[in-house]
């Protein structure tokens, strides 16, 4: 299991630089069917995009190899906002079984492989949430 960075382990840590964080939101946005350009720049948008979103944001969130800061580059958010939309998807996995089947069905798509970091459709590579 890849977990957090390791200051002893250096190949470690080189994983989580390289890790891909476009091609992740690509893969994983084409999966839930959500038009992440338009989901980024709109003012406003449906519920079910909302949930989608505030999925993905709970991925990315979840794998530790993001900083909010990052995160919320890639979705228009504040910085306060990545962190509100993480606590509320949380309560929210814990009580919703639609959600966490969606949760779940991308985590069991997504694997991460030490050997790479970039995500294409062809390939599946292993990633540890």
């Amino acid at each position: 299991m890849i977990g957090r960075k390791d200051s002893e382990l250096p190949q470690k840590n080189s994983i989580f630089r390289d890790f891909d964080i476009d091609s992740l939101l690509h893969f994983t946005s084409n999966m839930l069917g959500l038009n992440l350009k338009f989901t980024c720049m709109a003012k406003r948008i449906s519920a079910d995009d909302k949930d989608k979103r505030d999925l993905l944001v709970y991925l990315l969130w979840k794998t530790e190899r993001f900083s909010n800061r990052e995160i919320r580059n890639r979705f228009g958010l504040t910085y306060s906002a990545v962190s509100q939309r993480v606590k509320m998807m949380t309560n929210r996995l814990s009580v919703e079984k639609g959600l966490q089947d969606q949760y779940i069905m991308l985590k069991s798509q997504i694997w991460f492989d030490t050997d790479s970091s970039l995500f294409t459709p062809t390939n599946k590579y292993y990633l540890v949430l």
